[in-house]
């Protein structure tokens, strides 16, 4: 059985935390709760547009991700949630500037929200917790070499190379690849918890 890490980004916290995780890894998979755009700190909604709102929830759940060492590519599966169905088209032309083929597996509901919340969503990704990100780009930093019986380096998924130079990047013994995250690595978001709302969504 995997142990769960919290991954929080550095939100700022509400004074009385509702009881559920912004986001938890546990073991290659990364599992990110429902983001709204609310201010956690006033309750005000943040963006008047649902083409505001989606480029908020959007970039709360890329910071979230690269807090845990994954992104938006790592998705596999992302439930969005519309207060107005009619809304769908202009939510999916912000939605598809986020990510690339092959997309993520999805669903899309229409749901009483947090009054003034246009859009809300979850998702789950998939990233080895050894893989790093790039915070700057977004894309996985390269896997560190594996070391073969000989003592030669060899890339993975590549075969061994004998005259290949020892990894620089290999982990040093006794380190805990889940733990060495940075929870407080946040994009330019300023991404901030949603609070929760009547029910059992957030």
């Amino acid at each position: 059985m995997h142990h769960k890490h919290l991954i929080d980004a550095g939100r700022p916290r509400p004074a009385t935390p509702p009881p559920y995780s912004p986001a938890l890894r546990a073991g290659d998979t990364v599992y990110v709760s429902g983001q709204i755009p609310v201010d956690p700190a006033t309750g005000k909604v943040m963006g008047t547009t649902i083409e505001e709102q989606a480029a908020i929830v959007l970039d709360r759940l890329r910071s979230l991700l690269a807090a845990a060492g994954a992104g938006l590519d790592d998705c596999v599966k992302v439930t969005v949630y519309l207060s107005d169905l009619a809304e769908w088209g202009r939510f999916n032309k912000v939605y598809a500037t986020y990510f690339h083929v092959p997309y993520p597996c999805r669903s899309a509901v229409q749901a009483g929200l947090f009054p003034g919340v246009k859009v809300e969503l979850d998702a789950i990704a998939v990233s080895p917790p050894d893989v790093g990100v790039e915070r700057t780009s977004g894309r996985k930093a390269r896997r560190p070499e594996k070391r073969t019986a000989t003592g030669s380096a060899a890339a993975s998924g590549s075969g061994s190379n004998p005259s290949a130079a020892p990894s620089s990047m290999k982990r040093q013994a006794g380190s805990d690849p889940d733990t060495d995250i940075d929870p407080h690595a946040d994009g330019k978001t300023g991404a901030t918890r949603q609070p929760e709302r009547t029910g059992d969504s957030q």
